[in-house]
């Protein structure tokens, strides 16, 4: 009896939480738009909390005007540059998906798949350094001291960055 009911309750929370995810993706349906994900390429609500951040380190650092218009210049240009990398990057996941879901196992396609993304990711980390780069040489020295004790004090917080 008890088993019963313990089953009847997890496929009612089932059933339940099934049809607020529906109902949370429905209006992205028609929308063209993957859902969490905006039309700039970025996952969920990634640029609007890039740029809050963005806002915050100018504000930390004490960046000019001038110094925050080239920044954002040199993001914009590299995600323009880097947008096929990501969206390739997005299509391979749906096919290792659909790789390690088939049956029966195709261990030699997954490799090959997982090489090429490894070289998607390759030319990912090689862009965010060159901005990185770019970044630092527009700074003066005491900024870029200033970014390098947030870089290790996020560290220690034990803050990743960002997820591409």
């Amino acid at each position: 009896m008890k088993n019963s009911i313990l089953i009847t309750a997890l496929l009612a929370a089932t059933v339940v939480c099934s049809a607020l995810y529906a109902t949370a993706a429905e209006p992205l349906k028609d929308s063209g738009i993957a859902a969490g994900e905006p039309a700039d390429g970025y996952p969920g609500e990634y640029g609007m909390r890039s740029e809050r951040h963005f806002d915050r380190l100018a504000e930390v650092l004490d960046l000019t005007a001038e110094q925050q218009e080239q920044i954002k210049s040199i993001r914009a240009a590299e995600r323009e540059k880097d947008a096929p990398l990501r969206q390739q990057l997005r299509e391979e996941r749906e096919k290792m998906r659909a790789l390690i879901a088939s049956h029966p196992f195709d261990e030699a396609a997954v490799r090959s798949l997982a090489a090429g993304q490894a070289e998607t990711r390759t030319e990912l980390i090689v862009s965010h350094a060159r901005v990185r780069n770019q970044i630092d040489a527009l700074l003066t020295p005491e900024q870029r001291e200033k970014a390098k004790n947030l870089r290790s004090h996020m560290k220690e917080r034990g803050h990743q960055g960002p997820r591409r």
